[in-house]
């Protein structure tokens, strides 16, 4: 109950009882007192009041003594706080600074707390400081600033200082209430945190290899200029799973599906893809991460770099077919040195079987070097085909047309040779060409170049009854022979020639006045079908 009612309770009932006794006193007629009713009440009254004045008396001391003790109580809360608290009014006077802040301070320094606040902040934070809480007394708001505070022993701290607006009993603003947080060692922390990451990112994008970084789930959230210039996006473009694009598409899924997986178990990765940049331009790339953990062993992130490796690959390529060619040179000149081997035995044998032939037939001497000086010549000459082709099949338009050059002279158009582009292994170019160096031979001799009208047909086409042969069929018109034609030691060469070497046969054909040989081959030990085009040789 509040002591001013105790008061007026006491009062009334003091009032009461006053008139109870005058109203008694009428009652029984008494006049032998000498006081009046109105005194009575009076002093009736007066007990009253003091009485009340005595609960009042009370109340105010138990009121005083609690407001004593929670503001005892307050002060050492305040006093014990690190932090430096304080309290303004509306006019901008400090009115209260607890003990934090005169032991920063120093209890030595002179003048009102106002003027020691402003003697103890920076010179070049003072003006902004000053403007920032004289806007916010202004408008009764809250307060925050950041601003070096001299310490006692004159060393400058930054501090972080902020209030609330207060009210006084009848709800008015009573000025502000704040405190001032020492934050050096955050400002260091925070600056050295800066310097640091100013340095990572200076040396990440001077590093020669790209570098990222992801959230655990493998989200991308950094890449370093070096990874922008090899896979052609921005880093705005490769956050979260954009750099996914970046990917070649046909590595696109399995690079994604590997990294997630690897990131998703927080697993360190290793991976080999390409980026197809946007002018088509591909580069070879060997990604590394490692995932980063804290202390509690939790994956907190991942990073890792990106190897350009396209110089390399570039380099194994060259190497590989650089490999090859040195494999298929090794192999081209094992092949010709058997050809060769196989070409000198063979131009051997025909020169002995040759020799042997002459020996056996009724040529005189003279007769017999002559044609063993024709034989030389073919096989120099087909040597010379054989060597322009490269060690390659020679075609046998330009075998056919090169020996039919020298009986070409006996006249226009008496010589011809049409055929399909049949080609001819180099290791039986030789017998080809002396067995049809032995049909002209003979042509001259005996058959159509030996008179003035004769002709020469000489037509070639692949054997349509045995695929992989070819067939050649030389004919000869002259005039009507005076003797039955002999087969001679030439076309018995040529027999032996075409059954030995080019495991064929060779027909021959006589009439009055044509002569034809069939020859059917072989043109090379896999069988050298005939293909591209036709050609016409005419002499």
């Amino acid at each position: 109950m509040a002591w001013w009612s105790v008061t007026i309770i006491a009062v009334v009932g003091a009032g009461m009882v006053g008139f109870g006794i005058c109203a008694a006193m009428h009652e029984s007629g008494s006049q032998t007192t000498t006081l009046s009713t109105l005194q009575i009440l009076g002093w009736v009254s007066a007990v009253g009041c003091g009485i009340a004045a005595l609960f009042a008396v009370r109340r105010l001391r138990g009121m005083t003594h609690r407001i004593e003790e929670s503001e005892r109580r307050f002060r050492l809360i305040a006093d014990a706080t690190p932090a430096m608290i304080w309290s303004t009014l509306p006019n901008r006077e400090c009115d209260y600074c607890n003990r934090a802040w005169f032991d920063f301070i120093g209890d030595k320094a002179e003048g009102t707390l106002r003027e020691r606040w402003a003697a103890a902040i920076h010179p070049d934070d003072f003006e902004a400081c000053s403007a920032a809480y004289g806007a916010a007394l202004s408008e009764h708001r809250a307060y925050r600033w950041e601003f070096r505070l001299r310490r006692h022993d004159g060393v400058y701290r930054w501090m972080l200082s902020f209030g609330a607006p207060r009210q006084t009993p009848d709800g008015t603003f009573g000025g502000h209430v704040g405190m001032c947080v020492d934050i050096s060692e955050q400002r260091e922390a925070k600056r050295r945190m800066e310097e640091a990451a100013d340095r990572y990112e200076t040396l990440a994008n001077l590093a020669p290899v790209g570098i990222f970084q992801t959230a655990p789930d493998g989200a991308c959230l950094y890449v370093n200029d070096r990874w922008c210039a090899m896979s052609g996006l921005t880093q705005l473009q490769a956050q979260g799973s954009g750099w996914v694009n970046a990917v070649h598409p046909e590595d696109r899924q399995d690079t994604s599906r590997e990294w997630y997986e690897s990131a998703g178990q927080g697993k360190d990765s290793y991976h080999e893809h390409r980026f197809l940049r946007a002018d088509s331009s591909i580069v070879h790339v060997i990604a590394r991460s490692r995932s980063l953990r804290d202390s509690a062993g939790n994956v907190i992130a991942h990073l890792g770099t990106c190897t350009d490796v396209t110089a390399l690959k570039e380099a194994e390529e060259q190497l590989r077919t650089a490999l090859h060619l040195q494999q298929a040179a090794t192999g081209r000149e094992n092949l010709l040195r058997r050809e060769l081997d196989h070409r000198v035995r063979n131009n051997l044998s025909s020169l002995l079987g040759l020799i042997r032939l002459s020996e056996e037939s009724s040529l005189d001497r003279r007769a017999a070097l002559d044609r063993l000086r024709t034989a030389v010549r073919t096989m120099n000459d087909s040597h010379e085909l054989i060597s322009r082709a490269h060690g390659e099949p020679v075609q046998l338009d330009k075998l056919v047309g090169q020996l039919l050059r020298g009986v070409s002279a006996r006249g226009p158009g008496r010589v011809s040779a049409s055929g399909a582009g049949v080609r001819v292994s180099p290791e039986r170019v030789n017998a080809m060409a002396m067995a049809l160096q032995e049909l002209a031979t003979n042509s001259v001799k005996h058959g159509a170049l030996s008179g003035p009208t004769g002709r020469i047909e000489v037509s070639w086409d692949e054997s349509q009854e045995q695929p992989g042969r070819v067939r050649l069929v030389w004919k000869e018109t002259c005039s009507k022979r005076a003797d039955a034609p002999v087969e001679g030691t030439g076309l018995a060469l040529v027999r032996t020639l075409v059954a030995i070497d080019l495991e064929g046969t060779a027909r021959f054909e006589f009439a009055d006045q044509e002569m034809m040989c069939v020859i059917e081959f072989l043109p090379s030990a896999s069988g050298w079908p005939a293909a591209e085009t036709n050609g016409v040789v005419r002499r």
